[in-house]
This record gives C-alpha cells, structure tokens and sequence, in this order.
C-alpha cells in the first residue's frame, strides 16, 4: 500500500518561481511531485496572496535578477553601451560596493559638524546659565 502522496511546499516553490529561472518540472524534482501539482498549487495563489509572497521575499527576487543581469554582461555587450551609459555605470557601482564596505558614498564636512556641535554646546551652556524668570511673579 503506496503512503500518502507528497504534499507541495507552496512557500517553496513561490519562492524558487520568482527568485530563479527554475522549471515547474525543476521545482517538481526538488520536492519529488508532479509539475501538475506544483502548477495547480501555484495558480491556487490568488493575486493578493502572490503579491505578499513577493513582499516577504522581495530582496531575494531582487537579488535574484540582479545576478541574472550580471551573468549577461559580458565585453561585447559594455562595449556596445555608449560612453555615458559606460561612466553612469561605473559610478553606480563605485557607490554600490561602498555601501556593500560600509564606507562613505558621500563627501562630508567634518569640520562644519563639529563647528555645529561646539556651537550648540556653547548654547546649551548658556541656556543652563541663565537666570529665569517667572513672568507671572514679574508682574506683582
């Protein structure tokens, strides 16, 4: 007697649809069911449902395309970019893995910071030394 059928991890198989270039056949393989059943799964998602889906995994599917991008690059192809593709590109990904380093992406003033914060510590300084007055006693 055969045991109960394989049941298809929905969440999964959202996922592997909208993050790789996976088959339904692909996707069948790894949970061990039939491409039908990881259709009919899929198409029981109503738009509401696959629209959470996305939002739960949204950078992974972001991520996802961006290595299919990458993967198409190759010389041939910056080289039919024009020029001013070419150097947008550049410094869209100079900034890129600064931010993937953790190091500035922009020019900052130090020095006007900290004349800022020696000005607002001089004004707090004064604040506190001030003498106050209650205005309602004032006015007997």
């Amino acid at each position: 007697m055969p045991g109960p059928a394989p049941t298809v991890d929905i969440d999964q198989a959202a996922k592997l649809r909208a993050t790789t270039d996976l088959s339904l056949a692909d996707i069948a393989a790894i949970q061990k069911v039939t491409p039908q059943a990881i259709h009919k799964q899929l198409q029981s998602l109503d738009g509401k449902a696959m629209l959470d889906k996305y939002k739960q995994e949204r950078a992974d599917c972001l991520a996802g395309l961006q290595a299919e991008i990458i993967a198409s690059v190759d010389a041939a192809t910056i080289n039919k970019a024009r020029l001013g593709e070419r150097m947008v590109a550049v410094g869209v990904l100079y900034d890129k893995e600064r931010l993937e380093r953790n190091q500035a992406t922009e020019i900052v003033d130090h020095n006007l910071i900290i004349g800022i914060a020696h000005n607002l510590g001089a004004i707090r300084s004064q604040i506190e030394d001030a003498d106050v007055v209650d205005v309602e006693d004032a006015s007997e």
